[in-house]
């Protein structure tokens, strides 16, 4: 991501760290699905705009994949 969405990224990562968690960033959503292990992660933050593929599309990937 570039601009103020990296930052935002950024931010939202050292605070995750700082309080115990385990964080998992990716820039690329494709890559982000191709690295999706389903039933791992308690919980996913997307950006609605993200590059090449937008936050719902991926949510409805994520979908498929978890089988809920």
């Amino acid at each position: 991501m570039v601009g103020y969405e990296a930052d935002a990224s950024t931010a939202l990562h050292k605070v995750l760290e700082q309080d115990g968690f385990i964080d998992d960033s990716y820039e690329d959503p494709l890559y982000a699905l191709a690295h999706f292990t389903a039933h791992f992660y308690d919980l996913l933050i997307l950006d609605i705009k993200m590059p090449k593929m937008r936050g719902f599309s991926f949510y409805k990937e994520i979908r498929k994949l978890i089988k809920i």
